[in-house]
């Protein structure tokens, strides 16, 4: 029969084997991870995070402020055929997350449709991604210039931005100098969601 001090040692000898075979693991925020896994709190508990397609961003939550981090998908530039349009997207960047839900996106868009015009209608456009508060909640905000026409033609040029952290506009210039905006306000969340207020 085996005694206590056997039967410790048979279990060491079995941890430290076990160990030997493991994949390698980090040990942070109290969590072990696999390789390429990184440990992060998300504001409630530890988690592990793959660095190799993800990236780790502050998390800012409501009534509490910063809060932990996020894992958030790095995504690759891509092109999207469909039947009659032909996408490029680029540039994807994360600024960080709300709430827990990822916030970023594609710098650079740029379309071209044909189920338009045989000529080709396309569409430009620039964003910048923000996680802003107001009223104590955060909300994750695109801003973006649009252009858009047919070969040469400008149809119109589009600013969309966040005035305030209450307050949201577009103001948007036909191609014949027409121009044209709107405003929306919020006294808490995403004022894009709000009242018309101008």
């Amino acid at each position: 029969m085996f005694n206590i001090k056997q039967s410790s040692y048979i279990l060491l000898l079995l941890v430290l084997t076990c160990s030997v075979s493991a994949k390698t693991v980090n040990r942070q925020a109290y969590k072990v991870c696999q390789t390429n896994k990184e440990a992060y709190w998300n504001g409630s508990s530890s988690q592990c995070c793959d660095t190799t397609t993800h990236e780790l961003v502050k998390n800012y939550k409501n009534g509490v402020g910063e809060a932990g981090y996020a894992c958030c998908q790095i995504k690759k530039d891509e092109k999207i055929t469909e039947s009659y349009r032909q996408t490029t997207k680029t540039n994807y960047v994360l600024v960080g997350a709300a709430n827990g839900s990822c916030c970023g996106g594609y710098t650079s868009s740029y379309s071209m449709d044909y189920s338009i015009s045989s000529d080709g209608y396309w569409t430009d456009r620039t964003s910048s991604f923000s996680v802003l508060e107001n009223g104590g909640t955060y909300f994750c905000a695109e801003e973006y210039t649009e252009s858009a026409g047919v070969q040469d033609n400008l149809r119109y040029t589009a600013d969309i931005s966040y005035e305030s952290n209450s307050r949201w506009c577009a103001h948007e210039i036909q191609g014949g100098g027409t121009e044209s905006s709107a405003c929306f306000c919020s006294n808490t969340g995403d004022p894009k969601h709000g009242e018309y207020c101008s």
